[in-house]
C-alpha cells in the first residue's frame, strides 16, 4: 500500500523541487533562503505551506510576499509553482 503526502510535503515540493516540466524549460524553484523566508513569513502568522495551496489563499501569498519585500519572490511565481500539482503527481506516481 502506498503512502500519500501531507499537504504540507505536497506544498513545500511544489515550491522547492525541480520537477520536470519539459526540455529545456525550468522552473523558477524557491531557494533554500528563498524557502526560509517564506517559512518564517508563515509561521509568523500561524500559517503552513499547505495554506498557500488552498483555494482563495490570494491574500495570504500577497502578506507572505509583501512581508518578505524580495523583488524575485512574487505572487505570480508562486501561484506557478503551486500550480504544478499534476507534475508533482506524475513524479510520485
Amino acid at each position: 500500500m502506498k503512502e500519500s503526502l501531507s499537504q504540507n510535503t505536497q506544498a513545500i515540493l511544489l515550491l522547492t523541487a525541480p520537477l520536470i516540466v519539459g526540455r529545456g524549460v525550468r522552473a523558477e524553484i524557491l531557494t533554500p533562503t528563498e524557502y526560509v523566508r517564506l517559512q518564517n513569513c508563515l509561521r509568523s502568522i500561524q500559517q503552513e505551506p499547505a495554506n498557500l495551496a488552498q483555494p482563495g489563499a490570494e491574500e495570504l501569498l500577497n502578506e507572505c510576499v509583501g512581508a518578505i519585500n524580495k523583488p524575485k519572490i512574487t505572487r505570480e511565481r508562486l501561484q506557478s509553482l503551486l500550480g504544478r500539482g499534476f507534475l508533482l503527481s506524475q513524479a510520485v506516481g
